[in-house]
């Protein structure tokens, strides 16, 4: 990542988790990356990303994402930080209602490289 902005290095690290939780079960199109837009802007509370995150949600290359790199990017040290980092990402992998086995698996990566429990985890892997 090329931006000096730590908060904008966040964000699109952020935009990379979502936009991997939307890939887990195939494409995306660009509903799916306008609700992820959204619900980053949301998250800081802006009315409008920044250029650089912009950019990343029209591009994004799902076969160039490093979950491992992503989350680095961000300050996950409490239980509290792992549970929002989970919510945020199983919100995109259960926006169709359907949470289907590579959706599982893609939770249980980013659990896993953010350090959560499997029971900061489980809450995310029930059905609504």
């Amino acid at each position: 990542m090329s931006s000096e902005d730590p908060v904008v290095r966040q964000l699109v690290a952020i935009a990379d988790l979502l936009l991997g939780a939307a890939y887990a079960d195939g494409s995306v199109g660009w509903p799916e990356r306008s609700m992820i837009a959204r619900v980053l802007a949301g998250f800081v509370h802006v009315d409008d990303l920044p250029e650089e995150v912009r950019d990343r949600v029209q591009s994004f290359d799902p076969s160039q994402l490093d979950i491992a790199q992503a989350v680095a990017e961000l300050t996950v040290e409490t239980s509290r930080d792992r549970r929002e980092l989970l919510g945020l990402v199983s919100r995109i992998v259960d926006a169709d209602a359907e949470l289907v086995p590579d959706e599982v698996s893609y939770l249980r990566r980013v659990a896993a490289a953010i350090g959560a429990s499997e029971e900061e985890l489980a809450d995310f892997l029930e059905p609504d």
